[in-house]
């Protein structure tokens, strides 16, 4: 942890001043020397968890820790905590399964395709929409929308007659 906080660091963090953010990282460093490995992955880990999108990133530049090294102590803390949703397996789903679920998925039209397919996905991959089109071959934008469907009762229609041929100004 010898590296100082990078510039991208300082800017992601919000209501830190530049004299507050070296302080931090000073303190870090001096937490991290009396950490062993797995403490100094999984407190990594932490900060990157509550930065959000980008945090890895941005912890390992300010800590030197590489970004694979904070992903695993994302891991580690996911399974002290028990965060992770039990989803069933592609292999626990045996392909029978999977092809009557795909045929009455294709049955169905519209929102109500959607829906039953964002419950699929639910009640079976722990609403993952990107396993959705591993194990099933549906797109998983189209889950994501039956998902939210599902989420917000709002269903969400297309307007067909918007679309085609539009009339010609006259010239």
């Amino acid at each position: 942890m010898a590296r100082p906080a990078e510039p991208a660091f300082k800017e992601r963090c919000i209501n830190l001043d530049a004299d507050k953010l070296d302080t931090l990282h000073r303190q870090l460093e001096s937490l991290f020397t009396r950490l062993d490995e797995q403490q100094r992955r999984c407190v990594a880990a932490a900060f990157s968890k509550f930065i959000g999108y980008g945090g890895g990133t941005l912890v390992s530049k300010a800590t030197g820790i590489r970004p694979d090294t904070i992903t695993r102590g994302r891991h580690e803390l996911d399974a002290i905590h028990g965060s992770k949703k039990k989803a069933v397996g592609e292999n626990e789903l045996k392909e029978k399964h999977i092809a009557t679920i795909k045929d009455a998925a294709r049955r169905l039209k519209g929102t109500e395709r959607r829906t039953f397919q964002a419950q699929v996905i639910l009640d079976y991959l722990g609403g993952r929409p990107r396993r959705a089109e591993d194990v099933f071959g549906w797109s998983r934008e189209t889950v994501k929308l039956g998902l939210h469907e599902l989420r917000t009762g709002i269903a969400c229609v297309r307007d067909y007659s918007g679309v085609g041929k539009r009339p010609r100004l006259p010239d």
